[in-house]
């Protein structure tokens, strides 16, 4: 079986390539540095590691079986032409505990004012008022808080585990409420309006698809009024409009943001990641689009790929397959 990777992992994690490619002799693991290399090899491969293709990189691929992306989002696939050429995907969450990180320390400092309290003090300001009735400038715990969680994947089980610490009111929303429940839930739903409603946290796990672009308008950011959103699913899941809308007038408290509704291209050039000015806004954490940006939420990525090939090679199948649903 040829295997080609076509990811930056594979060039910056050179002995965790090697390791893996011992394992397994008598498979070929090959490393395409560029496009170029890696149109030349797509045409022996059976397994290509990457996050993007194109139809005309497709037509030299009579052998590909099996694309595996390095991350969870699929969603810059063409899945529909793949799955009439009957090339199966599947996908990593080898950093989800990472992820799930980055949302609990996003939600923690939203609701904790972090951003305004520092850049306030930098300026002086003590964010204490004048008078007896109201001295201070409050921030939100999230202690015995209602928190929902959109999605029940990886990610968001990981956090549900994390935010047990702080409340045990934890409402997980996806289509199929009748799977077993994961462990840190409360409880699971399929409606929409019963994970929102009253929560002072909501946490978007969600990936993008035809269902979940624009899931999330005005309508569901009322039912929870004076709550935080976080996002570090997909930017497209909330509307983009309605969100700054609902932080610029108070039907939000604070967001935390690490996904976005607008990319530079290439990613190293500068743009504001959205039409609307939500970098104005002192109630908003901004993130690049870094949740898993870490050493070891990298090396996840990749072992999570490595979990995925070791899967096709022993059953036929790897770990994570992509399918419908969420």
């Amino acid at each position: 079986m040829t295997i080609v990777f076509h990811t930056h992992l594979a060039m910056d994690f050179p002995e965790h390539m090697k390791s893996f490619a011992a394992q397994w002799p008598s498979h070929q693991i090959l490393v395409a540095r560029n496009s170029e290399e890696k149109r030349s090899m797509i045409k022996e491969a059976h397994i290509l590691v990457d996050h993007r293709v194109d139809e005309s990189l497709l037509h030299h691929a009579s052998s590909l079986r099996w694309i595996l992306v390095p991350f969870a989002g699929v969603d810059s696939l063409p899945l529909d032409l793949l799955n009439r050429q009957g090339i199966r995907v599947a996908c990593s969450h080898g950093n989800a505990p990472l992820v799930a990180e980055k949302a609990l320390a996003l939600a923690l400092a939203a609701m904790g004012r972090l951003h305004e309290f520092d850049e306030g003090l930098r300026q002086g300001k003590w964010h204490r008022q004048k008078g007896l009735v109201k001295p201070f400038a409050l921030w939100t715990s999230l202690r015995d808080k209602k928190v929902c969680i959109l999605g029940a994947g990886a990610v968001a089980c990981a956090l549900a585990q994390l935010l047990t610490v702080f409340t045990s009111n934890i409402v997980g929303f996806r289509r199929q409420s009748d799977r077993p429940r994961p462990a840190g839930f409360a409880r699971i739903t399929h409606r929409l309006d019963e994970a929102m409603a009253h929560a002072a946290l909501c946490v978007i796990t969600l990936p993008e698809t035809s269902e979940t672009r624009s899931l999330v308008g005005m309508e569901q950011l009322r039912l929870m009024q004076g709550g935080c959103l976080v996002n570090v699913g997909r930017g497209s899941v909330v509307h983009e409009a309605d969100l700054y809308e609902a932080l610029h007038t108070g039907v939000l408290s604070s967001a935390g943001l690490d996904v976005w509704y607008r990319y530079p291209r290439p990613f190293h050039g500068e743009a504001h990641p959205s039409a609307y000015p939500f970098h104005e806004l002192s109630n908003v954490i901004l993130s690049p689009h870094a949740a898993s940006h870490t050493t070891e939420g990298k090396i996840g990525q990749l072992e999570g790929v490595f979990e995925n090939i070791q899967g096709i090679i022993l059953h036929g199948r790897p770990s994570h397959v992509v399918r419908d649903g969420y």
